[in-house]
């Protein structure tokens, strides 16, 4: 009996070291794969470095005008003296503004003022760049010699819209879907649909009545980003597709859902901090769900938008009848067809709703919930300028603006101080501007009056970053440029306040040339009804010492971070920027509004 166990034990541990060694051996292949594949990423990175720094290097040679070129770690080490003073978690679009502000500090002494291109070598962080730091410089590459698209950013939209949209297009197809759009964002248009977005409008006002406090008192804190992100989805939702998300007051739709969180998980640079999540299992799988819960919304839709299209065109005989993304992409699609004698292609025009309604979706909503946040901030900070908007308001529309708007849309048109206070938000708190790319064998001019009149500066396969909110802060070109200051869109040309000629090109807020944004007539629309009802009814405070209570951030160990002394700037996340923590703020009902 003892010798059966003693050779059972024997059989078992010789398995158990033959299971070992193969273990082992698969142990070590994995080791030796997971090597090889470091080692293929280490010259990789070696070799793409060495090409990238060797190409700055060679400028720097030539004596391109250049910030310090280290030729191993580029200008990666000039960062901390050109951010220092920012906080950690602030917006990228702070980064030509430090530049421009910090130049002395990392140009060499022979520079005597900021060249009109800086090139910025921050691989691999993102891509070898130039910065445009004059509207006359950004005009060559996006007005006279209109460069393409990042390619970047047509991967960053692939999984949203699978690149069937203005944005992502190029060549003969950009101008097809750009001629597509251009009757859906026509001034006829957006005041055609003035009446029926104002529902929207009086649902976020209503919202805000909802916290504001009893008898004229401050209201509970909260963060104003959430409800204004939730009124501006359901407009561009409402607009694009006319049908009502009712975003703010019910669960979020899956169309707005799928937007926001495959936007989340995107990244417009990959390097090696980030490549590996982007391509993890978890991440391609989330992103297939949302896509496929959008396309259960969107299939059905856009299948009875095109069975009814030739009863919709006979139901509105009438040049003031509202159109809607479906409708200006169905008379495309017919009129191409008819043109190339060919069917029309039902499986192309529900790609092409599909992919432009997403679009519409993320540019449409997120860069007006930072313009309108931005808009309620400044005139919150500006009291002069928010009294004279009020007592404007109060002339044009009475005491029910939205009442007046929704019965006569054309009143928007007599905002004018209104719309100077857009403007000047606009260029006080632009976008991040557009992203091109060099051809081969382009190159940038220094402008007249730039220090470097005539000079080249190559950019061909260059990153052209076109650096809006340094050029529309510019003090060379704009009388008080840190300063908001809406009159100086009111005041003729030869005013102290008028920046002159320079406005041709140096105001950008929406870009310029033919690939501005086809998106402005219904945004400045959305901006005008907005700030005109909320200031008219409401004031509006940022509430940090509340904020600071809830969150825990009290006593000697409290963190409070700043930028030019304000807690609320700007800050990294999905899209565009946004305001610190949200915006935390309270409001108040005006005296005479409860």
């Amino acid at each position: 009996m003892f010798h059966e166990h003693v050779m059972t034990f024997c059989r078992r541990l010789q398995q158990a070291i033959a299971q070992f060694e193969v273990d082992y051996k698969l142990v070590r292949l994995g080791l030796v794969a997971t090597a090889a594949l470091i080692g293929i990423a280490v010259v990789y990175y070696a070799f793409v470095g060495y090409r990238v720094r060797s190409r700055f290097q060679r400028l720097q040679k030539q004596g391109v005008p250049m910030m310090p070129h280290n030729p191993i770690l580029g200008h990666l080490p000039l960062m901390p003296k050109i951010l220092a003073g920012l906080p950690a978690d602030a917006a990228t679009l702070f980064l030509p503004l430090q530049i421009q502000e910090n130049w002395r500090s990392v140009f060499p002494e022979s520079v005597t003022e900021l060249p009109p291109v800086v090139y910025l070598d921050l691989w691999p962080l993102i891509p070898p760049t130039v910065m445009s730091f004059s509207g006359d410089v950004s005009a060559q590459f996006t007005q006279e010699f209109n460069q393409v698209k990042l390619p970047d950013q047509k991967r960053f939209l692939m999984p949203l819209t699978g690149t069937r949209d203005v944005s992502s297009a190029e060549g003969d197809e950009w101008v097809r879907r750009r001629k597509a759009l251009n009757p859906l964002f026509s001034p006829q248009n957006i005041m055609a649909w003035v009446p029926e977005l104002i529902v929207e409008l009086e649902v976020f006002l209503e919202g805000l009545r909802s916290r504001a406090g009893k008898e004229g008192g401050w209201g509970p804190m909260f963060r104003l980003q959430r409800p204004v992100q939730l009124f501006t989805l359901d407009m561009i939702n409402h607009f694009c597709l006319s049908k009502r998300f009712h975003e703010q007051t019910t669960t979020m739709s899956v169309v707005s859902t799928g937007v926001l969180d495959i936007l989340s998980r995107q990244a417009m640079f990959l390097h090696i901090g980030n490549v590996w999540g982007y391509y993890s299992p978890w991440r391609l799988f989330k992103v297939w769900q949302q896509q496929q819960l959008m396309d259960d919304f969107f299939l059905p839709y856009v299948r009875r938008r095109f069975d009814t299209r030739a009863k919709e065109d006979k139901a509105s005989p009438s040049g003031n009848d509202r159109i809607d993304l479906p409708h200006v992409l169905f008379k495309a699609a017919e009129a191409n067809s008819a043109k190339e004698d060919r069917k029309l292609q039902y499986v192309d025009v529900v790609r092409d709703v599909m992919g432009e309604a997403k679009l519409m979706v993320f540019a449409g909503h997120d860069t007006t919930t930072f313009a309108l946040t931005s808009a309620i901030k400044l005139l919150s900070e500006h009291p002069a300028a928010l009294e004279k908007l009020r007592a404007e308001v109060e002339e044009v529309l009475g005491d029910r603006p939205a009442d007046r708007i929704k019965e006569e849309p054309h009143l928007l048109n007599r905002l004018v101080y209104t719309n100077a206070v857009i403007k000047e938000t606009l260029r006080v708190h632009p976008n991040v501007g557009t992203l091109r790319i060099g051809a081969e064998g382009f190159s940038l001019y220094g402008p007249p009056g730039s220090g470097q009149e005539g000079v080249a500066f190559p950019v061909g396969g260059y990153l052209l970053w076109d650096a809006t909110s340094a050029i529309m802060r510019h003090e060379a070109v704009w009388p008080r440029a840190r300063e908001f200051v809406p009159e100086r869109w009111l005041v003729e040309q030869g005013h102290e306040l008028h920046p002159g000629e320079y406005q041709k090109n140096w105001y950008r807020p929406f870009e310029q040339g033919p690939r501005n944004c086809v998106g402005q007539p219904l945004a400045m629309a959305e901006l005008k009804m907005a700030v005109a009802c909320v200031v008219a009814e409401f004031d509006v405070e940022c509430d940090w010492d509340e904020w600071d209570v809830v969150c825990g951030n009290v006593g000697p160990a409290a963190k409070k971070f700043t930028h030019n002394g304000n807690r609320l700037y700007m800050v990294n996340e999905e899209g565009p920027p946004k305001f610190k923590d949200g915006m935390p703020v309270h409001v108040r009902l005006r005296s005479g509004k409860q």
